[in-house]
């Protein structure tokens, strides 16, 4: 029946079984709550006008060169050496021109020799330098109008000059060499005409161009043995007329 007591009962525990889960859930409800703020990062609070804000400092950037523009580093990583080249050398030239007051002819020459030291920097494949030296070149007989007389002679050369060069591997020890010269040569003849006793002298400072090609060997880091041509172009001194030389060279080189 409706109020019997065992309803009663069945109701007051069901009211306390209600009251234990609003009480569990009331505590659940509290212990996610506490868990949310805790889980939450509080505000800073902002710097006042007095205190000091810390400086931020970007990073530095690496320069970076343009396309086409090499950067100071490139030019600072060339290998720089200085050189020391001993070169004789035989040269052949053709028949020197002698002009008179009334005449002129040609003096028949003979293969000369010649000396010279190079001293220089190099800048990576570049050569920079200057040369100091002599060549000494035989005189023969004269042809005047078309006699020819019986002379001999001397034509002493003195040069210095300033060297460019630029040098390219051919292999691990064999390197080719290509440059210029220019510069002044004093140029001394002294010629003999045996059969008219008439002798001829001049000493004139000239203007001096000059054309190498070389083969290099490399002996050691610091040594190389090489050979080449160079051609010379000497400008007129006096009564005879300018000249240029074909030159087979070959020498030492040292490096340090």
């Amino acid at each position: 029946a409706v109020g019997s007591p065992g309803n009663a009962k069945t109701r007051d525990a069901l009211s306390e079984i209600r009251l234990e889960l609003d009480e569990i859930s009331i505590a659940l409800n509290q212990w996610e709550g506490k868990n949310a703020s805790s889980s939450d990062t509080p505000d800073k609070p902002a710097p006042s006008i007095g205190s000091t804000v810390p400086t931020v400092r970007e990073p530095s950037l690496p320069a970076v060169a343009l396309s086409g523009e090499p950067s100071v580093a490139s030019f600072n990583s060339f290998e720089t050496n200085s050189y020391l080249i001993i070169r004789p050398r035989l040269h052949f030239s053709p028949d020197l021109q002698y002009h008179g007051f009334s005449t002129t002819g040609n003096i028949e020459t003979n293969a000369g020799i010649g000396l010279a030291l190079d001293l220089g920097r190099s800048f990576g494949d570049f050569d920079l330098g200057v040369s100091v030296g002599f060549t000494h070149t035989g005189l023969e007989d004269i042809t005047l109008s078309g006699d020819t007389f019986a002379s001999d002679g001397d034509a002493h050369n003195y040069h210095l000059s300033l060297l460019l060069g630029y040098r390219t591997a051919l292999s691990e020890r064999l390197s080719l060499k290509a440059g210029t010269g220019l510069g002044l040569v004093s140029r001394h003849t002294l010629y003999d005409i045996d059969t008219l006793g008439y002798s001829l002298a001049d000493q004139s400072v000239v203007f001096l161009g000059e054309l190498q090609l070389a083969v290099s060997l490399d002996l050691s880091e610091r040594n190389a043995l090489f050979a080449g041509y160079r051609f010379s172009y000497l400008s007129e001194a006096g009564s005879f007329g300018d000249t240029h030389q074909h030159a087979l060279e070959f020498g030492s080189e040292w490096t340090w």
